[in-house]
């Protein structure tokens, strides 16, 4: 739900208009990105078929033993809010 609150504000606001020196992101960036998600979603799904659970974590079960602590939780939590209010004003 935050997600899509950012996308609406986002979306509300409009593009920001682009100083004259700056150029407009290449396709390169989206390869990049892509290049990112396709490694990192590798890794989580050949983790994920290896077991022992311990031997081949997942992120998924890496960050289920941090987040079991509530204050751990809590400042993931906040983090992740000021990452997408950052996101937002951009």
């Amino acid at each position: 739900m935050p997600a899509a609150t950012v996308d609406v504000v986002a979306l509300r606001r409009g593009p920001r208009p682009q100083s004259p020196g700056r150029a407009a992101p290449a396709a390169r960036d989206a390869v990049v990105w892509l290049s990112l998600f396709v490694v990192a979603t590798a890794w989580e799904l050949v983790e994920l078929a290896g077991r022992p659970r311990r031997a081949h974590p997942t992120v998924s079960s890496i960050a289920d033993g941090l987040l079991a602590h509530h204050p751990l939780k809590a400042l993931a939590f906040l983090v992740w809010l000021a990452l997408g209010w950052a996101q937002a004003r951009r």
